[in-house]
């Protein structure tokens, strides 16, 4: 799982491709379906035999605050949050 802080747009070009949401929800995003999100901690699986191949584009955004006045911050590739 990782977030970023951008408003990221993702357009699936070939094959199909899972996007996970850390509440365990699951979308299956198709050839030539589009995906937008803002700072929501997700994951993504090919659960093919098939190569997938997206264009994705990151515009810089500020940090989500959510209601509490909590900030959610970018998660870095390959650490679980909270990790050193």
């Amino acid at each position: 799982m990782h977030r970023t802080l951008s408003l990221d747009y993702g357009v699936v070009l070939a094959g199909e491709i899972v996007l996970r949401l850390d509440g365990g929800r699951e979308k299956t995003i198709k050839q030539h379906e589009v995906v937008v999100q803002r700072g929501t901690n997700h994951e993504w699986h090919n659960r093919t035999d098939e190569w997938c191949r997206m264009l994705v584009v990151m515009v810089g955004a500020d940090a989500v605050r959510l209601g509490g006045g909590e900030v959610l911050g970018e998660t870095v590739f390959g650490k679980p949050p909270g990790a050193a």
